[in-house]
């Protein structure tokens, strides 16, 4: 008998098996569409059907339940060797053994498509959770279990230490941030180490993907808004910091120094920021300052303004160390910064960043 067979490229072909394995049982079943090779009924129902004792396999639902289990088998054994050569048929495959491996591979793509496009259309694009950052020792971190969406697919991340210098080549580059990128190309699986990139380029935030990925090879994700960065300090070794799922900072002695000058600037001045994320983020400055008593100050501004304005962020004379501040950086992740008074030294240092959240 032929069978109507779906087409296996069909997103939904599975399910679509439905029809040619209906199609077997009433084969089996009826005698309208063929010679009948077993029946389910009572056991009146077997004596009263016509030539009953001809080799078939009969499951009378009214007999024991070994009498059953045995005639049960007989018909399954039948429609299994049918439904097997359906299988071959449709997947055009050589023999029974291909077709069961094409078809687990075919069912292995159907039930991940279905998970990916359930999780994506409930977490939604740019989704993370957990996968928090700590540091471990001069060269490795350590990153907690998630999960996370990389260029649209869902993935699981594990979890485990990792070695940051390795995985750049051996000597980070000192005084400059790394950002640890996850490539989606060659995961197999759950994300393993090998699938994670270590590059000094930062990235950008992509309002489509809902995440920060790297500027040219965009299917690459850094999750920087759990603190996926490390800052390589004059040593080449990892900074120590300490990232709390809010802010991300460095912890003393270690700093970045912004500016460091006896003769500041009396009008308002450029200066670089130590972190270019392509948008304005909140920054933690410390700031030093040498001068008279009440006569001179230190202001720090985003590297966007165009002139002083009240509330500025400031620290006084005769103040040699600042509590720290929170300062927006420009686009560019720089700042603006001017003395009043007779200053004798003013110092601006880089102690980290609050996450970035859209």
């Amino acid at each position: 008998m032929g069978y109507t067979l779906p087409d296996k490229t069909a997103h939904d072909w599975f399910d679509q098996l439905k029809t040619p394995f209906d199609q077997i049982w009433d084969d089996i079943q009826s005698a309208g569409t063929g010679t009948p090779k077993v029946r389910v009924g009572t056991y009146a129902e077997m004596l009263a059907y016509a030539s009953p004792y001809n080799g078939l396999g009969w499951l009378c639902t009214d007999e024991d339940s070994y009498y059953k289990y045995s005639t049960a088998i007989s018909g399954w054994v039948l429609i299994g060797s049918k439904i097997s050569s359906l299988l071959v048929d449709f997947l055009a495959a050589a023999t029974l053994t291909d077709a069961r491996d094409e078809l687990e591979v075919y069912s292995k793509d159907e039930t991940d498509a279905k998970d990916q496009a359930i999780a994506a259309a409930v977490l939604g694009a740019g989704n993370i959770s957990g996968m928090a950052i700590s540091p471990k020792d001069v060269d490795e971190v350590t990153l907690e279990s998630g999960s996370l969406d990389v260029d649209g697919s869902n993935y699981v991340f594990p979890g485990f230490d990792f070695d940051v210098d390795a995985a750049f080549g051996g000597g980070l580059t000192a005084t400059t941030f790394f950002a640890i990128y996850i490539n989606p190309s060659s995961i197999s699986g759950n994300i393993a180490s090998s699938d994670l990139k270590v590059l000094a380029t930062l990235p950008r935030w992509d309002a489509t993907k809902k995440g920060w990925y790297h500027p040219t090879n965009t299917t690459w994700r850094c999750p920087i808004e759990k603190g996926w960065i490390v800052w390589a300090n004059s040593a080449n070794e990892i900074a120590r910091f300490v990232c709390d799922g809010v802010s991300w900072e460095l912890m003393s002695p270690e700093h970045i120094v912004l500016l460091n000058t006896g003769s500041p600037a009396a009008t308002l001045t450029a200066l670089n920021g130590a972190l270019n994320l392509g948008v304005q983020f909140f920054s933690i400055l410390q700031l030093y300052f040498g001068g008279a008593a009440g006569a001179a100050y230190l202001q720090v501004l985003d590297g966007d303004a165009v002139a002083l304005a009240a509330g500025a962020f400031a620290v006084y004379g005769n103040v040699t160390v600042s509590s720290r501040v929170v300062v927006p950086t420009g686009v560019a992740g720089g700042y603006k910064y001017m003395v009043t008074g007779a200053p004798t030294a003013a110092q601006v240092h880089f102690r980290g960043f609050f996450l970035p959240k859209f």
